[in-house]
């Protein structure tokens, strides 16, 4: 898969089986439950026996484990004990999916299931449901796995089993994260890791931290958080010998090494993580270390090396038929064929992966398989099959957001419609690339900046601990010198009892002593009265210069914002332009009259738009340097509500919008009748925007104490209530097409807000998504 993206079949792996070993609760080490499985008999010697399986599961020690699992199956079904049955079952069903015989983890998960539907076993069936579901992921089905979790995290939840119920979180993660969905796995995640550190089981609570370590690095692409995690929680897996979960820590750190283009720091990692497997023999572990592996060459272009592990990793899936894995490794094959332009052997393994994807679910690995299988059409001059891949992709894509690989298809499919001569969706997909590019280049950096912001946030932290580590050591510091300064005064009245005699006799020259040590208090006091008052000054300018250091920074705010504007926002419709006229120039001879009027008709829009920005800009800039004078004058407001309603009455037949007005007759104001023109008009030219077909808009006018208050509601698509407060904001602005892709320049509501309080007045809005918003302006009456 595509680089940063390929190692979601490892990550299905290693959160199933350190989730799997995450369920063990037993207490003390290895030597003591085997010490107490030695000495006990009847039902304790069970009960130490099951709580040692699981603590060798845990460790990975899976062939001990298993044979201790298999001994306590043979005692209770002696004994017709359904409930150890159960464990039992669970147990080695769980042992062999950690070792990576599929088969035989599905066919105990299946006796979980049976005996727990025939007895009625609630915590069994709970168990059932661990061990059935996950072996599905293996073999591609999806949803069955997620069906099968999410009912075990119901029977935990309700009957309150917080061991299990975090260890049906955790599967529940993992099965979110194969999917593309791993924003969606971390409340399972942090559920799961509360639950183990209330049973105070840390080593769990550190198995949840590398699962988390695992998905930031391997999908998020957040490597320092991912390497910071592995080598935090590395040094209690190597304390019990965990070879699972030290050669996950490796994994991760060669993830994240091969992110950022240490390609030999990555490939060391990675085959020091393959050693540690080939010694526990776990193939299948081996098999996906082989896989990624293989990634790292692909991006050092090195498709021979890369080409030979993605087979080994696929013979290893073939042999034990993983379709998850198989159809990761022949994606990866195919992808190395494409590199070299082996078009027909990479159209080969392409299809072979996209037959084992689960078509219902797998959104991610679709969009990329529907990708490449497009690509070779397009190489190939088939242009009709590769628009027809390229459009599954994008689907696909979107039905998970996953912007990174719909706005290449895009591409793909405008060069496509471009070498068909189809130059109007040519151009179509073209604008579609460059928005959604931005858009995910918006994202990112948007991601950049709140990774900054919290490592700044943690540092001053830091430094704030630091600090008040300094202020406690100088407080305990001056507590040492009060002790010594006791000491001495005792020590200081001693010597005055002892030469009391002698201090009477000086009685007369203390005495004078006194007066001029008396003196020089209160000389002291005088200053140190002033020295509080020049204090208590340099208090004031320090509060007046932090004051003036934020009005700055909002300042600054705000013209960075407003050349963000004149960048992107005018760059955006000159792209367009200029996109526009290359095509009319380049293709004069060959673009029919209709082709002509359609774009000529884009070229009038584009060039409204620029003309309706810059104009919007040059008033906002003129109020910000107050260069706008109020021009008073008397005038009947509902006029102006009539007057801007016949302005756009064409625009709301054309959506069949209803426009109703509630006037009062008392509508007489004194001031500026352009400002309130321009705030009616723009607040009405948005309700329209955001109304759908055959929506309702009603303007409304009404007398307050000494205000005129005018309301504009709609029953448009609302506005989402965390966007409110901002909404007026020129560092906070933002623009979005309406019902019929109008667009606009995401600065009338600024100016609108601008104008009304220029003038004495108030804004105010409320919204609620789906149902609509209404905006209120009040303007002072004349009296």
């Amino acid at each position: 898969m595509k680089k940063g993206k390929g190692f979601h079949l490892f990550l299905l792996l290693l959160i199933i089986l350190i989730s799997f070993c995450a369920v063990i609760q037993a207490k003390g080490s290895l030597d003591s439950l085997r010490t107490l499985v030695k000495n006990s008999k009847g039902s304790a010697k069970i009960e130490h026996s099951i709580a040692l399986a699981r603590k060798l599961i845990e460790y990975s020690k899976i062939t001990e484990g298993l044979s201790v699992a298999d001994n306590i199956l043979t005692a209770a079904r002696k004994n017709k004990n359904t409930r150890l049955q159960l464990q039992a079952y669970s147990i080695i069903s769980r042992g062999y999916l950690i070792a990576g015989d599929i088969k035989s983890a599905i066919t105990y998960g299946d006796s979980t299931m049976r005996l727990a539907r025939k007895t009625k076993d609630k915590y069994g069936l709970g168990l059932a449901y661990q061990s059935y579901g996950p072996p599905q992921m293996y073999i591609g089905d999806l949803q069955t796995a997620t069906n099968m979790l999410d009912s075990s995290l119901i029977i935990f939840t309700e009957n309150d089993y917080p061991i299990e119920r975090g260890t049906s979180c955790l599967l529940m993660a993992s099965s979110l994260a194969t999917t593309g969905q791993a924003e969606a796995s971390f409340p399972f995640l942090e559920e799961a890791k509360r639950l183990f550190q209330k049973s105070n089981d840390y080593y769990k609570a550190s198995t949840v931290d590398l699962n988390i370590g695992l998905i930031r690095g391997t999908i998020l692409g957040q490597y320092e958080d991912a390497i910071k995690i592995s080598l935090k929680v590395l040094p209690y897996f190597e304390h019990v010998e965990d070879s699972i979960k030290i050669a996950t820590c490796k994994n991760t750190i060669a993830a994240c090494y091969d992110a950022i283009g240490n390609y030999d720091k990555s490939i060391e990692y990675y085959k020091s993580a393959i050693d540690l497997m080939e010694n526990s023999g776990n193939v299948l572990m081996k098999a996906n270390f082989y896989n990624n592996l293989g990634e790292v060459y692909k991006h050092k272009n090195d498709f021979e090396n890369a080409y030979q592990y993605y087979k080994k990793a696929l013979d290893v899936f073939s042999k034990y038929q993983i379709l998850e894995g198989m159809a990761v490794a022949e994606n990866n094959i195919g992808e190395c064929f494409l590199q070299r332009g082996d078009y027909e052997n990479a159209l080969l393994y392409f299809k072979q992966s996209l037959d084992k994807v689960d078509k219902k679910n797998d959104h991610y690995k679709l969009s990329i398989l529907y990708k490449n299988i497009g690509k070779i059409y397009l190489s190939t001059n088939n242009f009709a099959q590769a628009i027809n891949y390229l459009n599954n992709s994008v689907s696909e894509g979107k039905a998970i957001g996953i912007l990174e690989e719909v706005y290449p298809a895009y591409e793909d499919l405008a060069e496509a419609y471009a070498k068909s001569g189809d130059y109007r969706n040519a151009y179509k997909y073209h604008k579609l690339f460059n928005d959604v590019k931005d858009e995910f280049t918006k994202k990112t950096n948007a991601e950049k900046i709140l990774e900054i912001d919290t490592k700044y946030q943690t540092v001053k932290k830091e430094k704030e601990i630091e600090l008040l580590k300094k202020n406690q050591e100088i407080h305990e510091l001056q507590l040492s010198r009060q002790l010594g300064l006791v000491i001495a005064l005792v020590l200081l009245s001693l010597v005055i009892a002892g030469f009391s005699i002698i201090i009477f006799k000086r009685y007369k020259d203390n005495k004078k002593l006194n007066a001029i040590l008396e003196e020089r208090n209160k000389q002291i006091e005088t200053r140190q009265a002033e020295l509080n008052l020049i204090n208590q000054q340099l208090t004031e300018t320090n509060k007046k210069l932090s004051a003036s250091e934020n009005d700055l920074k909002l300042l600054n705010a705000t013209k960075d914002k407003f050349f963000s504007i004149i960048a992107h926002d005018l760059k955006g419709p000159f792209s367009s332009l200029l996109g526009l006229t290359e095509l009319i120039n380049d293709n004069i001879e060959t673009i029919s009259s209709e082709e002509l009027k359609e774009m000529s008709r884009g070229l009038y829009k584009t060039s409204r738009h620029v003309y309706a920005l810059t104009a919007n800009l040059l008033e906002w800039s003129r109020c910000q340097l107050n260069m706008l004078n109020i021009k008073h004058e008397q005038f009947n407001l509902n006029e102006l509500v009539k007057s801007n309603a016949r302005l756009y009455t064409d625009t709301m037949q054309a959506k069949s919008i209803t426009l109703k007005t509630e006037l009062c007759s008392k509508a007489i104001v004194n001031t500026d009748r352009n400002m309130i023109d321009f705030a009616l008009r723009n607040l009405l030219h948005n309700a329209i925007k955001f109304t759908k077909h055959e929506g309702k808009i009603n303007i409304s006018t009404a007398v307050e104490k000494n205000f005129l208050k005018v309301e504009v509601s709609d029953t448009g698509i609302g506005i989402p209530e965390e966007a409110l407060d901002n909404l007026f904001k020129i560092e906070s602005t933002f623009t979005t097409s309406g019902t019929a892709e109008e667009k606009g320049t995401g600065l009338g509501l600024v100016l609108v807000r601008e104008f009304i309080e220029k003038i004495g007045g108030k804004i105010f809005v409320k919204s609620k998504v789906n149902y609509g918003t209404t905006f209120t302006f009040t303007v002072p009456i004349t009296t």
